[in-house]
């Protein structure tokens, strides 16, 4: 099978490449903006005899692929945050040369676009929450809500694209070895109060998480390419979600983490992402996705390789 993949310098989409050279099946072609950068990182991974790295400028009609994976994004929800409203721009953008694609080259390509579970809106404040619905408060918009919605308006125009094969595959949460512990997630400030003997300061409301292991996605992913035929949309979900409290405990069990939890102040925004994972198991009725890792059993695996390397 034949497979581009946009946005190759970002995590995820690293994360793939192993895994694809590693099974040695798929012949995939790699885009980014800095097709340096990737040949680069493909030689230290010594996987360049594998995979061909291309500027966007060379995706052409005169090239044949089964599927188009896009991960073209941010992963950073402090770059997220500052880029405001081009992220709209930035989504179209790539989203537009694949739709092209599939009208005019090759109508039985697989398209898997990369969305959020943030496509949900402020659909996380409730635990029996079912998802059917996306929410946003449409007259009370914040910079905040412009990535979800960029990932929701996307996923709207797919919708409209009936005759072709599309998947929106939705991440909620995902932590892997490659992980840059310097950014602004909670996982990043987590690993690196561990690895620099620092006390991890958090307050006692109540947060669930799903972290998704690299091993599962990608034989999510695999499942799609092999098996998916229709036009809609996907979750990521691991074996079982875990707590914030739960999970700042047993990395101090497990892996001598310094924590201070502080007491909350009061906060009535319906925008707390409380429960951020999925409900929705479709991957599992439809393609017989079953994720082999737990949230917890994802950390304790990505933090051991980070310690290890």
């Amino acid at each position: 099978m034949n497979v581009a993949i946009f946005g190759a310098t970002s995590q995820i989409a690293k994360d793939l490449i192993v895994r694809f050279a590693k099974e040695n099946v798929m012949n995939c072609t790699l885009f980014s903006r800095r097709e340096a950068d990737v040949d680069i990182w493909l030689e230290k991974q010594g996987i360049a005899h594998r995979f061909s790295s291309k500027n966007y400028t060379y995706f052409s009609d005169r090239q044949k692929f089964d599927a188009i994976i896009n991960l073209v994004g941010v992963g950073n929800p402090a770059r997220a945050a500052n880029m405001g409203t081009t992220i709209f721009d930035v989504t179209k953008n790539y989203d537009d040369i694949v739709v092209d694609y599939l009208q005019n080259v090759n109508k039985k390509c697989k398209y898997i676009f990369f969305s959020s579970g943030a496509a949900y809106g402020n659909s996380f404040s409730i635990a029996d929450d079912l998802q059917q619905e996306a929410k946003f408060s449409i007259n009370d918009l914040t910079a905040s809500d412009w990535y979800g919605l960029a990932k929701f308006k996307t996923e709207i125009s797919h919708r409209m694209l009936d005759n072709f094969i599309i998947c929106d595959l939705r991440v909620f949460s995902y932590f892997s070895e490659t992980q840059d512990i310097n950014n602004s997630f909670m996982m990043s400030e987590l690993v690196s109060a561990i690895f620099n003997n620092k006390t991890f300061e958090t307050n006692d409301s109540i947060l669930y998480r799903d972290f998704i292991h690299p091993d599962d996605l990608f034989s999510l992913v695999n499942l799609i390419l092999e098996r998916y035929e229709s036009n809609g949309a996907l979750d990521c979900y691991s074996k079982q979600v875990v707590e914030k409290q739960e999970l700042v405990n047993f990395l101090a069990k497990k892996f001598g983490l310094k924590f201070k939890i502080n007491k909350a102040e009061f906060n009535s925004s319906y925008r707390n992402k409380t429960y951020y994972y999925a409900r929705n198991k479709d991957a599992g009725n439809t393609l017989g996705y079953e994720p082999k890792f737990t949230s917890l059993s994802t950390i304790a695996h990505v933090i051991e390789q980070l310690r290890n390397s």
